[in-house]
């Protein structure tokens, strides 16, 4: 049996399903944890905006936090919009009775376009009751001035409402800068040690915003329950939003949300087409790698961030070495896109050492999505605890029954058969 970390996000439905629970539970799916809900509100909602809302009574809260918590194995809550005071009691007695290890509190207090969506009343239980309860409070500079009182105008002024907020009683602070102005995004992070770090990433001009801030706290919150630290977590959240945000869906016809869907960059397609500008590469190279564990180019892809061409195993371990030198930990060249009766990967470990991973080369055109499932899989065993060196055989096991196991979607280069089980 799998263990999986579980978590519970305590939020209002988006009917529209681009905010809230909704995106919390596509964030959560992603990051490969298993998700409860309580549910504060419904909302009748779309991408122009909010139509109606039906609160839920206290007591109901109060009953769902009993049957999710009397049975599952919660280690990290989130909580979103909160509606009025009621709601806000109810979640305050909730989270009082089960005091889950992780607690991220997203405070949605200001609507877009600056309207504030809670009483007095419910914002000052969440400052004097529901802030000493979390392990980080996630606000926008809009939220962060109803907490402080005062507006953020500069630098010194956001410096302020961190610490500021931090004596309402919330262990760690995080202020996005998304609705702000300027060609970067940046965000202030305050630890309980003390300390401030910034996370920048590049605006996009888009109206396809929808859930950002719930997306964000979201995933915190999954990595926090897989026993990362803010640090450790801060960098790839910034860039999974940022992902998420540039590879725009199409769904509505006014602020629509995010793609939830997204997964690690990819650089060169089947056929050798470079999918990424030199700019994006470089960024790729010498900002993202150095916070990479692993890093799973194919051929081609290992081609285009050492500038040499591969063309037998002595320049293959070369590779290796120099995509490590670029900060990567640990590097795998998958062998899929090589030619000969077997797919053989590399794996370049930190200490030094390689190690080889065979299997047969499956005659088919269904290899579609093949790197994104075989990096998954491995993403998915690191959460779990295990090594790379315990991870691989299996992960390459699994890829050839997905791929022999073959499933007819489409009539091009079909998709793998995921519903396969190695007993692993």
């Amino acid at each position: 049996m799998i263990t999986i970390p579980q978590v519970v996000t305590i939020a209002g439905i988006d009917s529209s399903g681009g905010a809230g629970i909704n995106a919390d539970m596509k964030t959560f799916h992603n990051q490969k944890v298993c998700s409860a809900t309580i549910v504060t509100g419904l909302t009748a909602q779309n991408t122009y905006g909010v139509q109606k809302i039906l609160p839920t009574n206290k007591d109901f809260i109060l009953a769902q936090f009993d049957s999710v918590f009397s049975d599952l194995e919660i280690s990290a809550a989130k909580t979103g919009a909160l509606f009025d005071t009621a709601q806000v009691e109810g979640v305050i007695q909730g989270l009082k009775k089960y005091k889950p290890k992780h607690l991220v509190v997203d405070p949605v207090m200001v609507a877009k376009g600056g309207a504030i969506l809670l009483t007095k009343e419910a914002i000052d239980l969440i400052k004097d009751e529901l802030l000493p309860l979390a392990e980080l409070v996630t606000p926008n500079l809009e939220e962060a001035e109803v907490m402080t009182g005062y507006q953020i105008t500069d630098e010194n002024s956001l410096l302020n409402s961190l610490h500021d907020i931090q004596k309402l009683g919330a262990k760690n602070v995080l202020i996005k800068g998304g609705h702000g102005q300027g060609e970067l995004v940046r965000d202030y992070l305050l630890l309980t040690d003390g300390s401030v770090s910034t996370y920048d990433s590049k605006r996009l001009l888009t109206e396809r915003t929808h859930g950002t801030g719930d997306t964000l706290s979201s995933y915190i919150t999954a990595h926090l329950a897989m026993g990362e630290s803010l640090r450790e977590i801060m960098p790839n959240a910034k860039a999974f939003i940022s992902e998420a945000i540039s590879k725009t869906i199409m769904v509505g016809h006014g602020h629509g949300p995010l793609n939830h869907w997204v997964v690690d960059p990819v650089m060169v397609a089947k056929g050798g087409a470079i999918l990424l500008t030199k700019e994006a590469i470089d960024l790729i190279k010498d900002e993202l790698l150095p916070l990479a564990e692993l890093v799973t180019p194919n051929l081609e892809e290992a081609e285009v961030m050492t500038g040499y061409q591969i063309t037998d195993e002595n320049s293959l371990l070369n590779s290796l070495h120099d995509i490590q030198k670029l900060g990567a930990k640990n590097v795998l060249i998958k062998g899929g896109h090589g030619q000969g009766e077997l797919v053989r990967d590399y794996l370049l470990l930190t200490d030094g050492s390689v190690s080889t991973y065979d299997s047969k080369r499956l005659l088919t055109e269904r290899t579609h999505g093949t790197g994104d499932t075989l990096s998954s899989y491995i993403t998915a065993h690191l959460a779990m605890g295990e090594s790379l060196r315990e991870i691989m055989p299996n992960a390459k096991a699994f890829i050839s029954e997905a791929i022999s196991k073959t499933i007819m979607v489409g009539h091009g280069h079909g998709p793998l058969n995921h519903w396969v089980n190695i007993n692993d």
